[in-house]
């Protein structure tokens, strides 16, 4: 996949064509993005020693699911679906999880699935996930009162 667009607030890249110019991660609209290609991008990276490698790649999945592969601030792999509204409960529509989760002995796969279960603490250090993983944080979303 390529990493033609990339935001720097989430510090991720994706593929404008796949996954369109807005930040799959934040929902920031496309002028708050940067196109890779741009020489100013370029030097934007450069200026803050950051390359295209440095960023977390959004990538999609064999069933549609937007996916970003990160880490917890110990160091356990964590990823974190974007865009799940129909199995998610968090506002922002993030769902972090662990890549080699399966389902607990006991529960009827045809009732439940592994595409369904969320992380809320880290397995190895206890800390919420939504602190402590990147892009497991939760979005600001501003509403008028």
């Amino acid at each position: 996949m390529k990493k033609d667009r990339f935001c720097l607030s989430c510090r991720v890249a994706w593929d404008k064509v796949q996954l369109g110019r807005s930040c799959p991660c934040c929902n920031v609209p496309q002028f708050f993005t940067c196109n890779a290609r741009d020489i100013d991008a370029r030097k934007l990276l450069d200026s803050i020693d950051l390359t295209l490698f440095d960023l977390k790649e959004v990538t999609v999945n064999e069933l549609g699911q937007q996916l970003i592969k990160d880490s917890c601030a110990c160091g356990q792999k964590i990823n974190v679906e974007l865009n799940c509204k129909p199995r998610c409960s968090r506002k922002d529509n993030k769902r972090p999880h662990y890549p080699d989760e399966e389902l607990p002995a006991g529960l009827d796969p045809n009732k439940y699935s592994k595409h369904s279960m969320s992380a809320f603490r880290c397995r190895k250090c206890s800390q919420p996930v939504s602190e402590t993983v990147p892009s497991a944080k939760y979005n600001l979303i501003l509403t008028n009162h």
